[in-house]
Parts: structure tokens; sequence; C-alpha cells
């Protein structure tokens, strides 16, 4: 079996954010997840990352049908530095709300080079890339 580093493609970590269904109790939800992949280029990562997370149960643990997730940063590992890279940083404070980053911390330096995904005007939410259990 050939190993993980000789699969074709570039090796991309993309950064989503998903609104979820509120819980059975009318709590707002959502949710911050890495997905890490391989695709031949930056452009093709949305299309794979569409059509692998329309295949994600929708049995509420944790997605839901009607659940819209968007990309909000792909980063592209060309070569693990040999000092390492923190890739995902969350700060959760008081009620676990998301106060962090998520991008390494140089966005392009050794061998890692971060896209921000984000919506032509700054005021809009990010557009989902896929809404799960929607053809």
């Amino acid at each position: 079996m050939a190993s993980a580093n000789q699969e074709p493609g570039k090796l991309f970590m993309v950064y989503c954010y998903a609104e979820m269904k509120p819980s059975e109790d009318g709590e707002d939800r959502s949710c911050y997840f890495s997905y890490m992949l391989r695709a031949n280029s930056v452009e093709e990562v949305g299309d794979v990352c569409a059509a692998e997370f329309a295949k994600l149960p929708l049995d509420g643990e944790p997605f839901s049908a009607g659940d819209a997730i968007a990309i909000e940063e792909i980063v592209e590992i060309e070569e693990l530095p040999a000092q390492g890279v923190m890739l995902d940083c969350k700060v959760m404070q008081g009620d676990y709300s998301f106060v962090g980053g998520m991008a390494p911390y140089s966005e392009e330096s050794d061998g890692i080079i971060v896209y921000e995904i984000l919506p032509e005007d700054e005021e809009e939410e990010q557009e989902a890339l896929v809404v799960l259990g929607e053809e």
C-alpha cells in the first residue's frame, strides 16, 4: 500500500465554518473545523470539499440537513517546516465563544502558503460552499 506522501496532488489544510441548525432546545449552534485533503490546485480544493462534505452523515452528530459550510482559509503545505508550524489556534473565552485565529503565524514561509477566502463585501457573511442535504 502506498503511503499518504506518495499520493498525487498537493496537500492542503482547509479551515471551515459551519452555520448549524439550532439545538433541540433552540440554542444557536455553529462549528469550526479543519479538513485535510489532496488536490491538484488551490482552485480544485472547493470542488473536492463540496463533494466530500455532501457525503457527511446528517444524523445530528455533528451535522444535520440544512447546515451550511463555508471555507474561510486554505493552507497549502508544500513542505513541512523543520521546526513545525502552528496551523490551528482557537482561543475560547467565557461561554466558549471563539475569539482566536486559525491561520499559521506566518503567512508564507518554509513551505506553507495561506489563501484567505473573503466575501467581496467585508460586511457580508461568507458564502456557503455547500448546504448539507441539498443537491
